[in-house]
Parts: structure tokens; sequence; C-alpha cells
């Protein structure tokens, strides 16, 4: 402490205290100048991260375009294989009718084929997709049934068997099933 005394003591004079005066607003300024170089340089790292950012994101753009394309050709695919109509009940008739016109030319009996009043719509209001559930009663042959399962799958709608059963009647069989098929309601 004594030491500081003294030197405090010897810097009374003008001179001495001008010098002080004088290192110390260097020293300031040296110290402002280097903060405002701190910065600078965080903007421009900022800077370059936010463009690298945008330079990824416009990377991305060009592929989720193609995504989007691709997925746009999808959409078109699967909707040929939906039934098509303007009401859910137009729709029914037409599969009933389908489905008739396939158990026939198999040479297959339809003792029922009826829908079940379970429509079911898509979830999302501005889509119109569902799909509907056909009960079908028929006897005939296990070869005129498979026939029919075989023409059912070669068409162009889009159709799946959800249950099934397969019971012996005098020289054939009785086939329970049912048919879940999909539509989409146009405008």
């Amino acid at each position: 402490m004594s030491r500081f005394t003294q030197l405090i003591s010897s810097l009374r004079t003008r001179k001495s205290l001008l010098i002080l005066a004088a290192l110390l607003l260097v020293i300031n300024i040296f110290r402002v100048t280097i903060n405002h170089f701190h910065q600078k340089q965080e903007a421009v790292l900022e800077q370059t991260a936010v463009l690298e950012q945008y330079r990824i994101t416009t990377r991305k753009l060009v592929e989720m375009r193609g995504r989007v394309a691709w997925l746009n050709k999808q959409k078109k695919e699967l909707d040929s294989y939906l039934f098509t109509g303007k009401s859910e009940e137009k729709i029914v008739s037409d599969m009933q009718i389908m489905l008739q016109e396939q158990v026939t030319k198999t040479g297959l009996a339809v003792e029922s084929l009826r829908p079940i009043r379970r429509i079911e719509k898509a979830k999302d209001k501005d889509i119109d997709y569902g799909e509907v559930t056909i009960k079908i009663r028929l006897s005939g042959t296990l070869n005129q049934f498979v026939d029919f399962l075989a023409q059912l799958y070669k068409s162009k709608s889009l159709y799946q068997v959800e249950s099934l059963t397969l019971k012996p009647y005098k020289n054939g069989l009785k086939i329970f099933f049912d048919v879940k098929g999909y539509y989409k309601i146009t405008v």
C-alpha cells in the first residue's frame, strides 16, 4: 500500500497526471474499438448463418417441387382407381352394379349384395374421399369364386376384402364376404 501512495504522490505533478489521463484515454479508445470490432464480427457471422440457411432452403425447394410433382402424379394415379360420382348414394349404386356384373360373368349366383350403412367419409372436410362396405352373399363353386376374385382385383377399381367365409353347401359353396370400396365425390 505504501508503494501505491508513493506512486500517487509522485504523480501529483501536472505533467504526470496528463500522461496518465492520456494513457487511460488510449486504453479506453482501444477497448471501445475492440468491442465495436467484435460486434461487427458477430453481425457478419449471423448474416452468414442466415445466408447459409437460405441457400439450404432454396436447395430443398427444388427437391420439394420435385416431390410435390411426384405426389400429384401419385394422387392422380390413385384417383383413377377410385369410384367417382356426385353423391355417395350414386357411387354405392355404381359399386353394386359393377360387382353384380362381375359376379354374373363368373357364373356365381347372387343371394345378397347390399351396402352396409356405415359410409365413412374422410375426416378432412375439404377432401371428399370415403369408403363404403358392401356385404356380399354368393353361391357357386370354388373355381367360380376364384375367377370372381381375379376379376375383382384386375378391375380398375380399388377394393379391399375385409372378411371372407366359405361354407360347403350341396354341390358347391356358400360364400359370405365384405368388400370395402373407396370413392371420391366430384362436383
